[in-house]
């Protein structure tokens, strides 16, 4: 299968939380190892960091526009069907409005409303809008709690069998340590 994800937090200048995220749900669907080919997709506007893995089932591709909006909107859904993605997932809350393939969001949490005093106007009713209707385009949506899909289903009203709890996972780096 093909499956293309929007990698454009992956190779932010600094790698933060969702990026991280991208970077080990990568990691680990390489190593279930179940042969599909993994299509990063990247804006090269921004100041990348080369983060994909180099392997034989993953490819960087980098897709040209003016804007994020226009990036998500409309040039990534346009590269994903010329490239033939079968499956797409956007990891960062948001998602194309009209994807090219069934599509699979990540909504970490719903911050565009809890902290809507924090955002600008216009950016907060962008969001505010945009989450409502990538809930309702989704196939399927993960979220990494069971308080983030009562969350969902309580104020986006999205059916909760359309919603999987994949709680996030831990890096090594939390692992045993050497007492030394």
């Amino acid at each position: 299968m093909r499956i293309g994800l929007d990698a454009r937090t992956l190779e932010a200048a600094q790698l933060k939380g969702i990026g991280q995220y991208l970077q080990a749900l990568v990691d680990g669907m390489l190593r279930a190892n179940g042969g599909h080919e993994y299509l990063l997709f990247v804006d090269p506007r921004q100041a990348a960091v080369p983060r994909a893995p180099e392997h034989p089932q993953v490819r960087r591709v980098p897709v040209e526009a003016a804007s994020d909006e226009l990036w998500e909107q409309w040039a990534a859904p346009r590269a994903a069907r010329r490239l033939g993605v079968e499956v797409f997932h956007a990891p960062a809350n948001s998602m194309a409005l009209c994807p090219s393939s069934p599509t699979v969001l990540t909504l970490h949490d719903l911050a565009v409303y809890d902290l809507s005093k924090t955002w600008g106007r216009r950016e907060h009713l962008y969001w505010a809008w945009i989450q409502r209707a990538a809930c309702r385009r989704a196939r399927r949506i993960i979220a990494p709690s069971q308080y983030t899909k009562e969350q969902i289903v309580g104020r986006l009203g999205v059916p909760g069998d359309r919603i999987a709890v994949i709680l996030n996972g831990i890096s090594a780096a939390f692992g045993p340590r050497d007492p030394q």
